[in-house]
């Protein structure tokens, strides 16, 4: 919570520097806007309160594995706050990620009720905030940059109660690491990475859409999973696990499939309407 505490100034400061600069613009932070995403913002810390909760008890692999019930949260929330409702094929895709997240979860040998459960708050909590950051650039008034800038404010007390409630502000300061050259090198390059990272995942989510942003992170935990296997002391392999894994990864690449048909389909369809309203309009004249 403390890198991250970090990492929401470090981008404050940053794109404040940069905005001053003449490279980027951006609205600047008010009330209003600040209230407009506190519930996504919200929801972001909550994400990160649960993981870091969940971790504590669960293997990489098992955690990225409940993550990745994630698109299943984003397709639901989509339908009911923005309206949108999924085609048969893209259902397909996600049930096949489900299905297979679950299969790893029976293989798991090393079963933690109550770190599963926080996982799972991990889940929602992320679907949530990318829902309500895409209901944002729904909106067509807010860039990417604002979002960015807006919710690092948003989130910084959030994150500086719960460093300060959970002892690690405290740890941090008091640690003989704090002082060592190597460990400012490390945190300098984690907080512009992280930050690069936000940007790229407001941006995806605006643009395309969370469930999109969800699916991508699939690709992502699959590879975490499998170093997760062989690192940090490594998770049990057994077949259920390796066969969820070939259903969850096989359900992630036929929705990269689907959402590419139906992208080229509706722009064959754009391009055809264009041409008839030309037609249309040369034949008038």
């Amino acid at each position: 919570s403390v890198v991250l505490l970090l990492q929401m100034a470090f981008t404050v400061c940053a794109l404040k520097a940069m905005k001053y600069l003449g490279k980027v613009n951006f609205s600047d932070f008010s009330f209003p806007l600040g209230k407009r995403l506190w519930f996504a913002s919200a929801m972001y810390c909550s994400n990160v309160g649960f993981a870091l909760t969940s971790l504590g008890g669960l293997s990489i692999p098992v955690y990225q594995v409940l993550k990745r019930m994630t698109p299943a949260a984003a397709c639901f929330l989509a339908f009911v706050v923005l309206g949108k409702k999924p085609s048969t094929r893209i259902v397909g895709a996600i049930s096949m990620i489900c299905f297979g997240t679950l299969i790893m979860g029976f293989g798991d040998l090393m079963f933690n009720a109550e770190a599963y459960f926080y996982g799972l708050g991990s889940v929602i909590s992320q679907a949530l905030y990318l829902t309500y950051v895409e209901k944002s650039g729904c909106d067509k008034d807010l860039d990417t940059m604002t979002v960015l800038y807006a919710n690092s404010i948003n989130c910084i007390p959030i994150l500086l109660a719960m460093s300060l409630i959970n002892g690690d502000l405290m740890a941090c300061l008091k640690g003989n690491e704090i002082h060592q050259g190597n460990v400012w090198i490390t945190l300098s390059i984690i907080l512009t990475m992280g930050t690069f990272l936000n940007y790229t995942l407001f941006l995806c989510t605006m643009v395309n859409s969370a469930l999109a942003t969800t699916i991508v992170g699939v690709f992502k935990a699959v590879l975490v999973s499998l170093l997760g296997f062989f690192t940090f002391n490594g998770q049990p392999i057994t077949e259920l696990l390796l066969l969820g894994m070939i259903f969850n990864t096989s359900g992630a690449i036929y929705y990269a499939y689907v959402k590419y048909d139906e992208k080229r389909k509706s722009s064959v369809h754009k391009y055809t309407d264009l041409t008839e309203q030309v037609a249309t309009s040369d034949s008038k004249v």
